[in-house]
C-alpha cells in the first residue's frame, strides 16, 4: 500500500503481539491497534505480509463482525470494536506535515508533527510506519493524527514541557533555507 511502511508495520506488530494487540474486522475491513495506533486496510487489500504476522499472533483469523485480543500470549475471541467514533473528527482535521525534528523524553523520542501553530508530539516509533512526505490530519493537540485518509492513526503524547516558541523558529528556520 502506497504511503505505508510496511516493513515498519510488520516490526511493529510483532512486537506489541507479544503484548498486547486486536484485529478487529468488519465486513468491509480489517484493523489492527495496540491503543496507541491503529491501522485500517480493506479485506481485498491486507498485505500478506501482515497477514502471516497477524495468524502467528493470534493462530486464526477473526470473523467479520469480531475481534481477536491478544494479551501476552492469551487470546480471546470478542465482538468487534465499534471503530466510527474514532474517525468522527477526521472530516473537520487539518492538515499537518512531519517535522524534521524530535524531542527526547526519558526513553522516548517523539517526532514533531506541525498543523498550523500547534505542535503535536508522536512516538516516533509509530510515525515509521508512514512515508514521512505524507500529509497528516490533525484533530487537535491530544487528539488522534491521521494518516492516509484514516489508514494509520496515531494518539500523540500530551506535552506541557515543550518551549513551543524555539520549536516555532527552528521549523521556519528550517523552511526558510
Amino acid at each position: 500500500m502506497k504511503g505505508i511502511n510496511l516493513k515498519e508495520v510488520c516490526r511493529q506488530i510483532k512486537f506489541h503481539g507479544k503484548r498486547s494487540l486486536i484485529w478487529s474486522r468488519t465486513d468491509e475491513f480489517h484493523y489492527i491497534t495496540n491503543r496507541h495506533w491503529m491501522l485500517r486496510f480493506s479485506d481485498s487489500h491486507l498485505p500478506r505480509e501482515v497477514l502471516v504476522l497477524l495468524f502467528s499472533v493470534f493462530a486464526m483469523i477473526p470473523e467479520p463482525r469480531k475481534a481477536l485480543v491478544a494479551n501476552f500470549g492469551d487470546v480471546t475471541e470478542k465482538e468487534a470494536i465499534n471503530i466510527q467514533p474514532i474517525y468522527t473528527s477526521l472530516g473537520t482535521a487539518k492538515p499537518g506535515n512531519i517535522t524534521p525534528f524530535s524531542k527526547d523524553h526519558d526513553v522516548l523520542r517523539m517526532r514533531i508533527i506541525q498543523s498550523g501553530s500547534d505542535f503535536i508530539y508522536l512516538d516516533e516509533e509509530y510515525v515509521k510506519m508512514v512515508d514521512l512526505n505524507e500529509e497528516a490530519a490533525c484533530t487537535g493537540k491530544v487528539s488522534s493524527v491521521f494518516f492516509l485518509n484514516g489508514a494509520v492513526v496515531i494518539l500523540p503524547y500530551r506535552n506541557t514541557s515543550g518551549n513551543e516558541i524555539l520549536l516555532a523558529d527552528l521549523i521556519a528556520d528550517q523552511v526558510s533555507r
